[in-house]
């Protein structure tokens, strides 16, 4: 099993649940283009318009739905940073019950979901925890024997 993290691309300023800016229409654009991302099977994105919108081209090219999903959301003000990394960790474990080793999933997200996701997330180089993700990046990584390696795409 693959687990691809992105963030979503660059939105515009404001309040609330932003769109993409023009610059961050172009990265989603570009992205659709990318060859690690055209063999994924399941788009899993938050539920913000931005995620929506960042996975929207990629989704058209290959052909897949976008599977909403509030999990993926980010920090609620209501909820707690413990509260918060239990929800990213739940998630991530569900997710890796369920997947097969054929699977291939990108998760789209936010800064500091994907943050989180980098300290619950069991892998072989510690320096990831403190990974800050830039709009439009992404991190691939593959499963063996319990811990996940970064794979170079």
């Amino acid at each position: 099993m693959q687990l691809i993290f992105l963030r979503h691309g660059t939105r515009s300023f404001g309040i609330g649940d932003a769109p993409l800016n023009s610059e961050g229409l172009e990265e989603a654009e570009e992205l659709s283009r990318h060859s690690a991302l055209q063999e994924v099977t399941q788009i899993i994105a938050s539920p913000k318009k931005r995620a929506q919108m960042t996975v929207t081209p990629l989704s058209t090219k290959i052909g897949l739905n976008i599977q909403t999903e509030p999990l993926l959301d980010q920090m609620h003000d209501r909820e707690s940073e413990k509260d918060f990394v239990s929800r990213v960790k739940t998630f991530l474990d569900q997710l890796c019950d369920q997947g097969g080793l054929e699977d291939k999933y990108l998760l789209c997200s936010h800064s500091d979901w994907l943050s989180a996701a980098m300290k619950v997330l069991p892998t072989d180089d510690s320096d990831l925890s403190y990974h800050l993700f830039h709009c439009a990046e992404f991190l691939a990584f593959e499963e063996s024997e319990g811990l996940w390696r970064r794979l170079k795409v």
